[in-house]
């Protein structure tokens, strides 16, 4: 019994010093403060690509005659068209975003069917039989509104306005008739030079957006666009051939004033691509409440390193 007692204290101290240890462990382990999602700013650069269908639709296409004739059109018909573009804008919030593109639309060929008559004698008249190609470059300053986001979709509308460099090529007019103007059954033609000309464009937008990550947007939209009157170059007349003689000549052939595309509006259907340079959004300065204590107060998205709060009773 004496050698049990003599290792007694020697136990209990032991034990003490384990026990000691052990809470001095339990005060100094914390758990890993929860991490937070990162936010994104909804504000930032973007750039964007496109790539679309357009179905042109003018309002009227005429051969403007010279000034001793008179034109009506009995029909008229022109192509679809494909469009790429790029572009590159700014996001301001959720709500607000706008941007500048540029686009090139494929040529379209367009046709159309007219009446011309003499004004002193509408009775010597000839049908005129056009065909021709159009094709643009398009640069438009565009703003946009988001309407709401539901689950990554985001419907909005927009309106653009900007210019369009219009290219009328490959123009040429045949016109026969039984009265025609330089003599009954007689063939006449012209042919038209290849033209640019600048004219102002406006744009009406509608889509939605789905964002694939904080970056990337994909975009499905509608657009409207018209660029007004485009005019052709002057219609030269190469002369006319007698049906019943086969004969050429160039007399009283003159030259017109060439076709014109009125009301030129296009609906235009589109796929793009969207590349925000999105940033984390800055997060407010943590402010301990009162009555709290501890040895580091930190917000709850300081990471692992920060101390967890205590209440002090």
């Amino acid at each position: 019994m004496r050698v049990h007692g003599a290792f007694l204290p020697l136990v209990l101290a032991a034990f003490s010093s384990t026990t000691t240890s052990q809470a001095a462990d339990m005060r100094g382990t914390h758990a890993p403060a929860a991490q937070a999602p990162v936010v994104y700013s909804d504000s930032g650069f973007y750039l964007r690509g496109d790539v679309g269908y357009g179905i042109n639709r003018p309002g009227n296409i005429v051969f403007a005659p010279n000034t001793a004739s008179t034109e009506r059109t009995l029909t008229h018909k022109m192509n679809s068209s494909g469009l790429i573009g790029i572009g590159a804008g700014y996001q301001v919030n959720a709500l607000l975003r706008g941007d500048i593109t540029a686009e090139y639309r494929t040529g379209a060929a367009y046709s159309f069917l007219n009446r011309i008559e003499n004004l002193t004698t509408p009775a010597d008249y000839y049908a005129n039989d056009a065909h021709g190609r159009v094709s643009s470059k398009l640069v438009l300053l565009n703003g946009y509104v988001n309407l709401l986001t539901w689950n990554r979709f985001t419907p909005f509308i927009g309106v653009g306005v900007g210019l369009a460099s219009v290219s009328m090529t490959k123009f040429h007019t045949t016109g026969v008739g039984p009265g025609n103007l330089n003599g009954p059954g007689n063939i006449i033609g012209g042919i038209g030079a290849d033209i640019s000309r600048i004219k102002p464009a406006i744009a009406l937008h509608a889509g939605i957006s789905y964002s694939i990550s904080q970056n990337w947007h994909a975009e499905l939209g509608y657009r409207y666009v018209n660029m007004g009157t485009i005019k052709g170059s002057t219609t030269q007349c190469w002369g006319y051939v007698a049906v019943a003689t086969g004969s050429y000549s160039s007399t009283n052939c003159q030259p017109s004033h060439g076709p014109r595309i009125k009301n030129f509006g296009m609906h235009d259907l589109k796929f793009g691509l969207r590349y925000m340079f999105a940033t984390p959004a800055a997060l407010p300065a943590f402010t301990p409440q009162p009555g709290l204590t501890g040895a580091s107060h930190t917000a709850p998205w300081a990471g692992e390193q920060g101390m967890p709060l205590t209440r002090k009773y």
